[in-house]
């Protein structure tokens, strides 16, 4: 019995946190909660049948727990890459952002520290977090730095990042030939590849693409 309370516990610690992150899950484990404290409430007179039912409960108290601990840490490491993925945004709109711009910006890198801290210390030490509440918050931050930069560069510029920016993703960071890039963002935009790599090397001395040339003979 001794061994449930201390599944119990730890369940329960890890149940408090999840319950904005997955309603279904929440609500499974509170039905194991309540059937674990039933279990040790009972009296049992046939003793193989209690500890059959001990064993059964102790090993769905763990199974739980993992599954519970599982969804948090997952939540909040999705979370940080989309943290990341803001600041990325952020820091290509401050390279083009006017005089007038640069104290929003800086309200926004300092709200996103602010989120970065709080998720690192809650990875560190569990507890309730509302994901939609962040997601929202960062997604106008996002927004908004997207706006400036779709302000700062003109039609062409916008769709050749777009379309660079959709390739490497799609491929990863790994190398890409630069004929291949080329050819594949002129059929995107309908533009000559001699001004897609124009277009290219202005979007690099922005310093909002960074391009890399390895040259083999």
């Amino acid at each position: 019995m001794n061994e449930i309370e201390k599944n119990r516990h730890e369940l329960e610690k890890w149940t408090d946190v999840i319950q904005n992150l997955n309603p279904s899950l929440y609500s499974d484990a509170v039905r194991l909660l309540r059937k674990a404290e039933k279990i040790q409430q009972e009296d049992y007179n046939d003793f193989n049948d209690l500890y059959k039912r001990v064993e059964e409960i102790k090993q769905q108290l763990y199974q739980m727990y993992v599954k519970t601990k599982t969804e948090y840490k997952k939540t909040v490491s999705i979370l940080q890459g989309e943290v990341a993925t803001t600041q990325e945004v952020l820091a290509k709109a401050e390279v083009v952002a006017s005089l007038q711009d640069r104290a929003k910006i800086e309200q926004s890198k300092a709200r996103l520290k602010q989120i970065e801290e709080y998720l690192s210390k809650a990875k560190q030490d569990p507890q309730p977090i509302d994901p939609n509440a962040i997601y929202k918050e960062l997604a106008k931050i996002k927004n908004e730095a997207q706006s400036l930069l779709n302000t700062a560069l003109s039609e062409l510029e916008i769709k050749v990042y777009e379309e660079t920016l959709r390739y490497t993703n799609i491929l990863g960071r790994k190398p890409i030939p630069l004929t291949e890039l080329l050819e594949y963002v002129s059929r995107k935009t309908n533009m000559p590849t001699q001004e897609v790599l124009r277009t290219l090397y202005g979007l690099a001395t922005k310093g909002l693409l960074s391009v890399k040339v390895l040259v083999q003979g």
